[in-house]
């Protein structure tokens, strides 16, 4: 006998940022796109989600404008979430990206973000510069839906040797003890694997490098 599967459907209503000075425009291919990576990530899970209204915010404000004055713009903003729907705004990034000094280039690019199961909030944050990105949004859906990066160290940082993989790091045990991207160097990229690295019992970690929740970059020929 053929068991039934029942698929979870979640509508998105998403709202593109344009700024005045700026107004890119947003190809709508490429929010499907993102759409189809998101799903195809969670079809496991027996997750799906739907676009269900598209809309078009004017506002001079960047994603970095968001966490200024003790995140007030990002709570203003946040009044428009529309109820039982998950809100996704697509932001601009600063277009001052790097600051240069006589000696020195320093660029930085403010990335998305999601709070983990949030009781204040419903929404993801993404930029222009993310759509269609394998993994980011992904990523930020695992947040929303209450995962942690797997080097979570809010609890405690998870050794390759411990026992407590319900209490440290992610809280989650079928996801490998991770020691963060600060050890990244211990990384093969081809491989996928962390090689070397122990914690104080000589036990060596063996991450999850194409793990979505993960800070590592991709790898090669290896899905996430």
């Amino acid at each position: 006998m053929k068991m039934e599967r029942w698929v979870s459907i979640f509508p998105i209503r998403i709202g593109i940022v344009t700024r005045p000075e700026h107004e890119e425009y947003v190809p709508e291919g490429k929010l499907y796109q993102s759409l189809n990576i998101l799903n195809n990530a969670f079809l496991d899970a027996d997750v799906q989600f739907k676009i269900v209204q598209i809309d078009t915010i004017e506002s001079p404000l960047t994603i970095e404008d968001l966490k200024t004055d003790n995140w007030y713009n990002y709570f203003e903003l946040s009044k428009r979430d529309l109820k039982d729907t998950i809100n996704l705004y697509i932001f601009d990034n600063n277009p001052n990206l790097c600051t240069t000094t006589e000696q020195t280039v320093s660029c930085r690019r403010t990335g998305c973000f999601s709070y983990v199961l949030s009781d204040i909030t419903n929404n993801i944050i993404l930029t222009k510069f993310e759509l269609g990105d394998q993994k980011v949004v992904v990523h930020e859906f695992g947040h929303f839906f209450g995962l942690y990066h797997t080097f979570e160290q809010r609890y405690g940082r998870e050794s390759a040797s411990s026992d407590t993989c319900t209490k440290v790091g992610d809280r989650i045990c079928d996801t490998p003890a991770d020691p963060g991207t600060a050890y990244e160097v211990y990384v093969n990229y081809t491989r996928c694997e962390m090689e070397g690295f122990f914690d104080k019992n000589s036990v060596e970690y063996r991450p999850m490098i194409n793990n979505f929740m993960s800070y590592y970059k991709p790898c090669y020929m290896k899905p996430y």
